[in-house]
């Protein structure tokens, strides 16, 4: 991945469209050689393995020594050894003794590189004495490069029996370990590990479970507080930590002035030499981890036997801290060094300390420094990781840099919080026009809006982040959807089953995938057919009264009936138009304008797109001037349509009656 110009995490878009993060899709070549100890560009370079180290009694300063002969010609340049340092020590020491001291050749340590002879290739150590120095040396393959200074004719070409010096530079290469530091050089050095072991607990899963551990101790450590009372740990942070944050919680009963804490991953620790380092200053107080506060084990044995411990003049009760995560742990073999400072009392003569390490993809905790939240992600290598979403602002891995200066963050706040306003005019219509549901809806829009933005901008959070930014999506695309469905025109009873269909509906996609176009494309087809069905209805009938064409029909329906004010409709268009654009331009340090604008011209545009309609009920007038959609046209229609007389009905005719009626009088009299 390449990243574009904003710092990290605080680039803030739609989710779709091109945007600032920048994701370029690179083509990488990788070149190997089939057999691992060859090394070159062609694969043609073997160097000289050298002896497995010699282990040695903890009493004798070297602890491991290894030679290798070799030589250097102008046709092998450079000659390469290599060896394997498979534990830490306190140093590693590398001579090279060349036969005849009058030639001259330059040479390098190299650690782990997979080919030394590139021009880029990093020296860990060079030098044009015999003998090179490594303190605190890290596990791996180490490699050692020996070259000609200056290319000399006079040089011959090595035999391939070194006991026969026929031409060349014969050469011998040395290493050796030292296991032991001496404490009196002040270089944090440990008299043993502790080995913390792992502790999981599947039983209890959350979002990353998979990588949700804790690392400690059974027992704490008391040592005597002195300068050189180190306490040291070791831990083996497997691959499949490699996208968690580490979290380091330390209970100590010590009142000192400060204290240290340094790791180092693949070897041992100093003050100058760490990957990771932490002082008392950093630590956040925390009550005793227990099982509402730690996840992995509820009873920490080594925490709780420093909480158990009675109170003495040489040890006080214990404090807990937590320290800031670590993101991206580095991964391999992990030695930790706590090392204090002096007593803050003459009668401190001890202290206790217990560690333990928690890895989260999440951490629930400081996450995201207080400023985003974080999302349990997988990669495609599945690699279980947790990603920041920073707050407006804010920037970085963990959203701990500050993009803009506070006052322009308070302005940018401010514009983007009151541009909701921005939804009171089509409220307002709507509310005149008797179009109650949509009113509340477009204030609910408003407020919500509003609501969650003062939590995107770390101002306050009502409700999780979460469900205030899937709320936001829901009345945001409701308001565009009431919009259509009031321009359909559907009856009563319809309009208010659609109105609840899609705001259910919505509901539910914006807690999936808010923008997932599948989505869209559903939701947008039922909306076009309930607006087509509705609209061939009205047609239909008008047609059928009128006894015009359909496309009469359809002109007399928008241009003669008064349905439509169409510079609403000329508005409407050209603010969504700026609000659809939105969705398509880059916003990382604009975000604030451009989702300002997008407020003002979508809610404006709901504004229009109500006002566009004019009547409560479609008309279609005929030439006449008479509406064939009215209630009175409608029951005049029924009338005519209504057959005049039954199949079985007797019907009279006037002559029947009259003589009927004569019978009649005739009779009585």
């Amino acid at each position: 991945m390449v990243w574009g110009g904003n710092v990290h995490g605080s680039v803030n878009n739609f989710g779709v469209g091109p945007s600032t993060n920048m994701w370029w899709y690179l083509d990488f070549t990788f070149r190997s050689c089939h057999v691992v100890d060859m090394l070159g560009s062609s694969c043609a370079t073997a160097p000289v393995p050298l002896p497995r180290r010699r282990i040695h009694s903890p009493q004798q300063q070297a602890t491991g020594s290894s030679d290798g002969r070799g030589c250097v010609d102008t046709v092998s340049n450079p000659s390469l050894f290599s060896f394997e340092l498979v534990q830490p020590a306190a140093y590693l020491d590398v001579t090279l003794d060349v036969d005849d001291p009058s030639n001259v050749v330059v040479w390098g340590l190299y650690l782990n590189a997979a080919n030394p002879m590139a021009s880029d290739a990093v020296q860990n150590a060079t030098s044009a004495t015999r003998t090179l120095r490594v303190m605190r040396p890290l596990v791996g393959r180490w490699i050692v490069g020996v070259a000609l200074q200056r290319h000399s004719a006079a040089v011959g070409k090595c035999n391939d029996d070194l006991s026969e010096n026929t031409g060349g530079i014969p050469l011998t290469v040395t290493w050796s370990t030292t296991e032991e530091c001496d404490s009196f050089e002040n270089e944090l050095c440990p008299a043993s590990w502790t080995p913390l072991n792992q502790l999981r607990d599947a039983a209890n899963p959350v979002d990353d479970y998979i990588v949700d551990a804790a690392f400690s101790a059974s027992q704490p450590s008391k040592p005597n507080m002195t300068h050189t009372a180190l306490v040291a740990y070791d831990v083996q942070v497997d691959p499949m930590y490699a996208g968690t944050s580490v979290v380091v919680h330390l209970a100590t009963t010590a009142h000192v002035a400060n204290f240290s804490v340094f790791i180092r991953v693949d070897g041992w620790p100093t003050a100058s030499l760490f990957d990771y380092s932490f002082d008392a200053s950093q630590g956040r107080p925390i009550g005793t981890l227990g099982s509402a506060t730690d996840p992995i084990d509820p009873s920490v044995q080594s925490f709780e036997a420093l909480r158990q411990q009675p109170n003495s003049t040489t040890m006080t009760a214990p404090s807990f801290l937590e320290f800031p995560p670590i993101v991206f742990p580095k991964i391999g073999h992990w030695y930790i060094i706590v090392a204090p400072t002096v007593p803050s009392t003459p009668s401190q003569r001890e202290w206790g300390v217990a560690i333990q390490l928690q890895t989260n993809a999440c951490p629930p905790r400081n996450v995201c420094s207080n400023h985003g939240t974080c999302l349990v992600k997988t990669s495609y290598q599945g690699i279980v990781y947790g990603e920041c979403q920073c707050a407006y602002g804010y920037g970085g891995r963990d959203c701990s840099s500050l993009v803009y200066t506070p006052r322009e963050r308070s302005g940018r706040t401010w514009l983007l919080l009151l541009s909701n306003a921005a939804i009171l005019p089509a409220a307002i219509l709507s509310w005149m026009r008797r179009l109650y549901v949509e009113a509340v809806l477009f204030v609910a829009l408003g407020v919500i809006s509003g609501v969650y933005h003062a939590c995107d901008l770390n101002l306050y959070c009502m409700f999780p982040y979460a469900f205030l930014q899937s709320m936001d999506f829901t009345f945001t695309f409701n308001a565009i959807m009431l919009g259509f469905i009031h321009l359909s025109g559907a009856f009563k009873h319809a309009k208010a089953g659609m109105q609840v269909f899609v705001l259910v509906a919505l509901v539910f996609m914006t807690t999936y995938n808010a923008t997932s176009m599948k989505n869209w494309i559903v939701l947008g087809g039922v909306i076009t057919v309930q607006f087509v069905a509705t609209w061939s209805y009205y047609l239909t009938m008008a047609r059928h009264r009128l006894h015009l064409t359909m496309f009469q029909t359809l002109k007399r329906f928008v241009l003669y009936s008064d349905n439509f004010d169409f510079r609403f409709l000329v508005f409407g268009a050209v603010l969504w138009g700026a609000a659809f654009g939105c969705f398509f331009t880059e916003s990382g340090h604009s975000y604030w304008l451009i989702h300002s604008i997008w407020h003002c011209t979508a809610m404006l545009a709901a504004f229009a797109f109500m006002g566009f309609r004019k009547n409560i009920r479609y008309r279609c007038v005929g030439e006449d001037g008479v509406d064939v959609l009215s209630h009175e046209a409608t029951q005049a229609a029924a009338r005519l349509d209504k057959p005049r007389f039954k199949p079985h009905d007797v019907v009279l005719m006037r002559e029947d009656v009259e003589a009927s009626t004569a019978t009649t009088q005739v009779t009585s009299t």
